[in-house]
């Protein structure tokens, strides 16, 4: 009954937005009770010492964000532009930093538009080598994504731009060749977040590009926000949703096949983009966070063909059947059943969301975990599901940052800057942590996208945040003060050397089961490290290891040692799981 009337009143469209001045989670098996409502604002506060410092200008990534934003024409893509990467570009075991930088729209091919690229000395430090490795790919940059494209088991970039997207291959050597018009995948449109995976098991990745709208610099409209005068236009205002992009790995290049596979049947304001398979059938599919329009959740109902089925599925809309703007997103399973559940980042006065998949549908359990009425007064961008104070269960971070200048109260220096959200997993729901944020000092800006990696070694997810028009921000983890508090890292690579995109790590410490997705695109224009990160607890060993590849194919491993990385190269374990058929 609760689905007919979900149903029912999922065809409501509310369309938020300024006009025109032309006039036109828990652990395993724990899952708290349902409540009613929506935004309730009951979540607890936990005032404790921030689990996160600020350390960029300390440790060298100085990079410096530009929008261009001039306050006598305002472009759209300046107001949700800003993407990074972690990645190891040079193979030697650290994590370096790609940063997206942004420029002046209308003329995005200068030198103030060159992206930067810093790698990670491995003493906790990192200098800039944009120059000297060929990664500077000038353009509007939006975001980025980061993976071994061509499979040779090195790490690439593929750049999205408001214009033509770039792609930068990794040479082996310390540099990247800019090969757009070899490989393909352009999409120059206004582009935002992409992600690599294998939609056709071929054992090559293919490319999911979101397209945010139809515009280009002459087609900007001028907008004005109730009492708060000139302003970015909201989505909408343009009238022009888009289909986003599916491109295939053809023996190395990438041809679009959107209309070919059926994703050209539905147009949205595309913003993040996650991969998975939703629906457990065998298949990846894509869900796509809209902004001001119906998400869209693509499932692979037939090799190579895809359906949208966002309504049917309950993640089209919010429980009251509102449409919401979409924003981050990450596929993650919060409740421990090995089912992917969805979630993300909105607009103020729009609650986050959490949909939780049961029984093929997914149900809005955003209250129900502690998640809503905290992320009201926000807008919510990048964001993570990461086990931050390695107790065993996933914690959340979120950055935040507004689209629209306050009525009252504007900050003097940035109009749009806002403080972000650490929640912890308390085992039964979420709690927003005191300082806001985690972090010491307290990060306060216009905050876009976030990646999260271990950056400095230690055994945790430290977390690269992205600030239009302000510094990037580099919130070093603290929590390695907690000495009774174990930690495992897996480097899980297929037999051609390269990463095993979307293989699945099950580890069995003590009394719990943990498995970690290699994804790492998710969050907001961003990419993360790539490895599977666990926090232990007090648990001093591991019992079992578990890899299934994205084949289905099961592999058991040795039990490594704890705070310790390890690869898993498949084919090189120790056979089956016990119980478990190939």
């Amino acid at each position: 009954m609760i689905r007919i009337q979900f149903f029912l009143v999922a065809m409501i469209t509310v369309t938020i937005g300024c006009t025109p001045s032309d006039s036109k989670a828990p652990t395993k098996g724990a899952t708290p009770p349902e409540s009613t409502g929506s935004g309730s604002s009951s979540e607890g506060l936990a005032s404790t010492s921030p689990w996160f410092e600020e350390a960029a200008a300390e440790v060298g990534l100085d990079f410096q964000h530009v929008s261009g934003a001039d306050r006598s024409k305002l472009y759209i893509p300046e107001i949700v532009c800003g993407g990074v990467a972690l990645l190891d570009y040079d193979n030697d075991g650290d994590l370096d930093v790609y940063c997206v930088q942004g420029g002046r729209a209308p003329s995005p091919q200068v030198e103030a538009s060159a992206n930067h690229l810093y790698r990670n000395r491995g003493d906790g430090t990192f200098e800039d080598v944009t120059q000297e490795a060929g990664a500077a790919a000038l353009g509007y940059g939006m975001g980025c994504a980061a993976n071994d494209v061509d499979r040779d088991g090195d790490i690439d970039i593929y750049v999205s731009n408001a214009g033509s997207n770039v792609f930068l291959v990794n040479q082996g050597n310390g540099t990247f060749l800019e090969a757009s018009d070899v490989l393909g995948a352009d999409a120059p449109g206004l582009t935002a977040s992409a992600a690599f995976f294998d939609y056709d098991a071929d054992g090559d990745l293919d490319l999911c590009v979101t397209e945010y709208v139809g515009w280009t610099p002459s087609s900007d409209l001028s907008c004005t926000a109730t009492r708060s005068g000139h302003d970015y236009c909201q989505p909408n205002n343009y009238q022009a949703p888009t289909a986003d992009h599916l491109f295939r790995n053809d023996g190395g290049r990438f041809v679009e096949v959107t209309a070919e596979v059926g994703m050209s049947n539905a147009k949205g304001n595309g913003l993040g983009v996650v991969s998975g398979d939703f629906d457990r059938d065998g298949r990846l599919d894509l869900f796509i966070a809209n902004d001001g329009t119906h998400n869209h959740l693509w499932y692979q109902t037939e090799p190579g063909k895809f359906e949208e089925r966002g309504l049917r599925s309950g993640t089209a809309v919010n429980q009251s059947g509102r449409v919401e703007a979409g924003m981050g997103v990450a596929a993650v399973d919060i409740d421990g059943d090995e089912d992917l559940d969805l979630f993300l980042s909105h607009l103020l006065q729009e609650s986050n969301t959490l949909y939780l998949a049961k029984d093929g549908y997914y149900e809005d359990a955003t209250d129900r975990y502690g998640l809503g009425g905290s992320s009201i007064p926000h807008t919510g961008f990048g964001l993570g599901f990461f086990d931050f104070d390695l107790d065993g269960d996933l914690d959340l971070f979120i950055a935040n940052g507004r689209v629209m200048q306050p009525i009252e109260n504007v900050p003097a220096n940035d109009p749009y800057q806002e403080e972000n959200l650490l929640y912890e997993n308390t085992g039964s729901k979420f709690r927003v942590l005191e300082p806001k944020g985690g972090s010491s000092p307290p990060l306060i800006a216009t905050s876009r996208g976030a990646a999260f990696g271990d950056l400095d070694g230690d055994g945790d997810t430290d977390i690269v945040v992205i600030n239009r028009d302000g510094a990037l921000s580099y919130l070093r983890n603290r929590r390695e003060q907690l000495s009774d508090r174990h930690w495992v890292m897996f480097e899980v690579r297929d037999g051609t050397g390269a990463f095993a995109q979307h293989a699945r790590v099950t580890i069995q410490a003590g009394d719990k089961q943990q498995t970690r997705v290699i994804d790492p695109h998710s969050s907001y224009l961003s990419s993360n490290d790539p490895r599977a990160a666990f926090g232990l607890g007090e648990a001093t060993s591991i019992t079992s290891v578990t890899v299934r590849w994205a084949d289905g194919t099961e592999e058991g491993f040795a039990p490594p040692a704890i705070d310790a990385r390890h690869s898993l190269v498949r084919g090189t374990g120790v056979g089956k799981p016990p119980g478990k058929q190939p």
